[in-house]
């Protein structure tokens, strides 16, 4: 029996239509595929998670310290009258400790830009040690605790703000 092969013809091909361009193999836009967004979806997750145990560890913390600062020195200034030099140096150094912690917190430790959270969190902890001290001398006590929890939130929330603010100057320039 004689086998029978069929040959190419390259002049009449049969699936010639799906050669064309409007057939070609369909790629996203972006040059993702599923599990790229899949991924992209979990990191979006644990990028959230790290910036919420940042703020809670590292900016809480460095804002509450900075506080206590100001309301120390307003503490030392109305009961002491006096500062020694040494208690100045160590503040200032541990100060800027605080600072680096509210920037790492924050995530922005290389844009300097931010300097003005710090700023605003050393003010608004200014103004409560003022009233602080107002307060110490209309009314006799022991209220250094109390006050400084009530007043923590200023500076928290003052930090915030001004983070919040200088993001949408940035993201608007």
């Amino acid at each position: 029996m004689k086998k029978n092969l069929p040959t190419e013809d390259l002049g009449n091909r049969t699936y010639a239509f799906f050669d064309l361009p409007e057939f070609a193999t369909l790629v996203p836009a972006s040059g993702v595929n599923s599990q790229t967004v899949a991924v992209a979806g979990n990191t979006q997750i644990l990028d959230k998670m790290l910036s919420g145990i940042k703020w809670t560890f590292i900016y809480a913390p460095g804002v509450v310290a900075m506080h206590m600062i100001m309301l120390g020195f307003a503490f030392i200034t109305f009961f002491y009258h006096d500062w020694a030099p040494e208690m100045l140096f160590g503040t200032i150094g541990a100060g800027i400790i605080y600072s680096f912690m509210i920037m790492f917190g924050i995530g922005k430790l290389s844009d300097l830009r931010y300097l003005r959270v710090v700023g605003a969190v050393a003010a608004s902890s200014a103004i409560a040690a003022i009233l602080y001290s107002l307060f110490v001398v209309l009314v006799r006590g022991q209220f250094f605790g109390s006050v400084m929890m009530i007043t923590l939130l200023i500076p928290l929330l003052t930090g915030f703000f001004v983070k919040r603010k200088t993001d949408r100057q940035l993201e608007s320039a």
